[in-house]
């Protein structure tokens, strides 16, 4: 990841929120971080962890188009197959792979189109004394 430094204990964070599968807890255990710290490593972190979030997103678009041709050209049951379907469709969305949605717009009526001159302005003349004002 490119971007600002990172002291070594932000490092160690990060490689390690990696090396345990984005599993805070267990960063937590092993960096044996009181429960004060965590919070504050998160927070200057936090633009990092979404970042690797995303990443692996991306790394599992292939998995979740693997998933997505099984169930397609399989001629057998295929297991947990809503499941699966769901999981695959989910990832692609995240990701900004989603499917499109086409309008079509028929009208068949007549239209007409009105040209109006342009616009003059109005010049009043006169003293607002002199006016005068009647209901008809």
């Amino acid at each position: 990841m490119r971007g600002r430094p990172l002291t070594d204990r932000q490092a160690t964070f990060l490689s390690l929120y990696y090396k345990h599968d984005f599993d805070v807890k267990a960063v937590k255990r092993e960096m044996e971080l009181d429960s004060g710290a965590l919070p504050d490593l998160i927070r200057t972190l936090k633009k990092e962890m979404v970042e690797m979030l995303e990443l692996k997103l991306v790394e599992q678009a292939g998995s979740a188009i693997g998933a997505i041709n099984e169930i397609l050209i399989s001629d057998k049951p295929v297991p947990n197959i809503s499941t699966k379907l769901q999981a695959a469709q989910t990832v692609l969305d995240r990701i900004g792979i989603v499917k499109k949605e086409k309008l079509e717009v028929e009208h068949t009526g007549q239209v007409g189109l009105f040209v109006l001159p342009p616009k003059s302005d109005v010049v009043i003349e006169g003293d607002i004394e002199d006016a005068t004002y009647s209901e008809a």
